[in-house]
């Protein structure tokens, strides 16, 4: 009897651990550069540790800023109003606008009022003054959709080269291929059946 009760319960576990795998998805402002055919999704600024370029999106529905080159963290008190202006905690933190890069491209890029590119602190979201400009840099992205952890599968194509990656289901935590917890089912299931020996 015990074997079956506790059959039942890993089952049912395996079974409900399993529908609950839904994945957040973000979807972020796409702007069109007027003065050339540039369509970019991904903001830089500049990492306050490093000195390097961070990519940030803005997201549709609350025009938020978004940092998206580590593990997708939203400024939470930081917003892009309708003609591109940056906030936050409501004092005017500089605009979003393209402008060329050090290749020659025209790319999206966070500046301060006095056309530095920000510094933002990739582990607090501190915002601070900065001291480069968008010619400084030389391959800045364009495409969100590398960045961003959950992107929207209607906007992001990936080519895989035909390659069907494994199912994959997310117990407590722990990704895992479709095979363990079918056989973590079966095992279940067996244990609920009736011996005859």
């Amino acid at each position: 009897m015990r074997v079956r009760f506790f059959g039942c319960w890993v089952a049912w576990g395996m079974v409900a651990g399993a529908g609950f795998t839904a994945s957040a998805q973000t979807a972020w402002d796409v702007l069109e550069d007027g003065q050339s055919d540039s369509i970019c999704g991904v903001v830089n600024a500049v990492n306050s540790d490093t000195g390097a370029p961070i990519q940030l999106v803005i997201l549709t529905e609350t025009s938020q800023l978004m940092m998206v080159s580590r593990t997708d963290t939203i400024l939470a008190d930081t917003f892009v109003e309708g003609d591109n202006d940056v906030t936050d905690l409501g004092q005017a933190r500089g605009f979003i606008e393209f402008a060329t890069d050090g290749d020659g491209f025209r790319t999206v890029w966070w500046v301060a009022l006095d056309g530095m590119v920000v510094e933002v602190d990739p582990f607090n979201g501190t915002i601070t003054a900065g001291v480069e400009v968008p010619e400084n840099f030389i391959n800045v992205p364009c495409d969100a959709c590398e960045f961003v952890d959950f992107p929207p599968d209607d906007v992001c194509f990936v080519d895989d080269g035909g390659v069907i990656p494994p199912i994959v289901i997310n117990l407590c935590g722990m990704g895992t291929s479709a095979m363990v917890p079918m056989s973590l089912i079966g095992l279940g299931g067996m244990a609920l059946m009736r011996r005859r020996w």
